[in-house]
């Protein structure tokens, strides 16, 4: 607008002028980022309390934690019992339950192995939830919040990175379970039949061994000649049979639990961890060789959306 009088350019207010570009960002686009804000936050809001509480609850990991309690039990009987009978079979005459006696006290050692990964696994899964929801889920929004307002793509990555592991965790832990469950379901009935035979087997070895000592005290009032005759001729007498029932049955029991620890291991040990690594793999074929560089892929997309949809809005 020219000045009538003088004929030079009249001073104008810029923003009366609709065409002039806006000093600072789009409305439209500060709309939008305040609604994701908002709704970064309540899904922060909503990990923290109620999907925090509800995945580390009992009505999520209660089948599984009883699972764990009955493989716990199982491994503590099958414990004792190794160890019972590897102390009952060395109190045989002579060295001729030295070794199988050992060879049981090894095994109770493998035992305490599995019963301390059933520990393990009952811990991780009882907390697992909490450390998701309270902890990882929720640095993965923040994380996305904080990519809202600054653009910058690393924050995206740490979000996204966060939030694949974060599911990996809570998907891995119960299915490797769940078919540590079923593969353990196919053997529960002879394992469950094995320990019983084991216990009775830990009972016969005692009343063997019982059976000797009584014997032993019989004779103790004989003659020399007679005792080195009787140690000479020990496995032909009525001692050598009994000491080499109570062997054999310590060897049976050698086998049943060696039977029960494979089992065991397998299930509680192996299944767990391939299911975890096959979640792994199964993630970096599915997003590429690099995670982070899908991450970068994706939120440039958002990013680039976002400054579309801000550009019509205005």
């Amino acid at each position: 607008m020219m000045n009538q009088k003088h004929g030079v350019p009249a001073i104008t207010n810029k923003h009366d002028n609709p065409q002039l570009p806006p000093p600072h960002e789009a409305p439209a686009g500060k709309n939008r980022k305040t609604i994701l804000s908002f709704v970064a936050a309540a899904l922060i809001l909503g990990s923290f309390f109620p999907a925090a509480d509800f995945f580390s609850s009992k009505n999520f990991t209660g089948d599984l934690q009883r699972n764990l309690d009955k493989k716990n039990t199982t491994a503590i009987t099958a414990f004792a019992a190794a160890t019972a009978g590897s102390v009952a079979i060395s109190l045989l005459p002579g060295d001729i339950g030295t070794a199988i006696s050992e060879k049981l006290a090894d095994i109770a050692g493998f035992f305490m192995l599995v019963i301390g990964a059933i520990m393990l696994e009952k811990i991780i899964l009882a907390f697992s939830g909490l450390i998701v929801f309270k902890i990882i889920i929720p640095l993965s929004f923040a994380g996305l919040l904080f990519f809202i307002w600054t653009g910058k793509k690393e924050l995206f990555v740490f979000s996204f990175k966060c939030f694949i592991f974060g599911i990996i965790i809570m998907t891995a832990i119960p299915v490797s379970l769940t078919a540590s469950n079923l593969v353990e379901a196919n053997f529960a009935n002879t394992v469950a039949q094995t320990i019983v035979e084991t216990e009775q087997n830990t009972a016969k070895i005692d009343s063997t061994i019982q059976e000797i000592n009584n014997e032993s005290e019989k004779r103790k009032w004989y003659d020399i000649p007679g005792k080195i005759a009787d140690a000479v001729k020990n496995f032909a007498s009525e001692i050598g049979k009994k000491a080499k029932t109570a062997l054999g049955q310590a060897q049976k029991m050698f086998r049943d639990l060696a039977n029960i620890l494979v089992t065991m291991v397998i299930t509680v040990c192996v299944i767990p961890l391939l299911t975890i690594i096959a979640f792994g793999l199964l993630i970096k074929s599915m997003f590429g060789i690099d995670v982070a560089d899908a991450a970068k892929a994706l939120a440039g997309k958002i990013g680039s959306a976002g400054t579309g949809l801000a550009k019509k809005k205005e």
